[in-house]
């Protein structure tokens, strides 16, 4: 939030006044060579890659009516309108990024299901970061090296899911992930109120979209991010 882009380019096209459509392709071209150079040396950028998404969809939406959908997520996530603040007259948009990290949640507690080849890494990068992590997975010895890697683990989905502010979904395919969510012990009832599931399993849009449905009728603010993986398990 306190990028030259930010400050300069992005308060115009939230007053309004687009940029050319030509000036908008070459940043999104620029961006998109430092990220292909940042990944042939292994040397992840990742706010990088948003704001590149972010001058993607704003040079796909140019000329639209709708042209700031991601902020308006923002807006919507968060509760600051990004947009009125950007046309006060005093226009400070370190004040609008403190606003945005003051008002994120901190997760302090993690649960995790499914620690296999992919999982077990992921699981304990978390680990590593001073995230309390409480594991599942149906594999018995795994649990026992989690634990040694200083994890936690529990006897079922629902176990793991009990008090945790993020839960992690890393099993195979739509039918483990429909099983550990909504089966015998499944992890959604006994979630917290304002929960967020990460959802890293290979699942169809259609099932993401029929979960996202579920969810949000549950009356508990349940919160889904749809987080596919990549990189195979050394990336993990």
């Amino acid at each position: 939030g306190n990028s030259w882009v930010f400050k300069h380019h992005v308060q115009q096209w939230l007053r309004g006044e687009h940029m050319k459509h030509d000036t908008l392709n070459t940043l999104v071209e620029n961006l998109a060579s430092i990220l292909g150079m940042a990944k042939s040396l292994t040397f992840p950028l990742p706010l990088l890659g948003v704001a590149h998404q972010q001058l993607l969809v704003s040079a796909h939406n140019y000329g639209d009516s709708d042209w700031a959908p991601l902020f308006k997520v923002w807006e919507r996530v968060v509760g600051i309108k990004v947009e009125e603040a950007a046309n006060e007259e005093h226009y400070n948009p370190e004040e609008i990024a403190s606003q945005l990290i003051s008002r994120s949640k901190v997760v302090k507690r993690v649960g995790f299901i499914g620690l296999g080849a992919m999982g077990f890494g992921m699981a304990t990068h978390l680990l590593k970061s001073n995230f309390a992590v409480i594991g599942y997975d149906v594999y018995k010895p795994t649990l026992c090296r989690f634990v040694e890697a200083g994890g936690f683990v529990g006897g079922s989905p629902e176990e793991v899911a009990k008090d945790v502010d993020v839960l992690v979904i890393m099993v195979t395919n739509e039918a483990q992930a429909e099983s550990v969510l909504f089966g015998d012990l499944g992890a959604v009832p006994a979630l917290p109120n304002g929960a967020s599931i990460i959802l890293s399993s290979t699942v169809s849009p259609a099932y993401v979209s029929q979960l996202e449905q579920r969810l949000q009728g549950s009356a508990k603010m349940l919160k889904l991010v749809d987080a596919p993986v990549s990189g195979g398990v050394a990336r993990a």
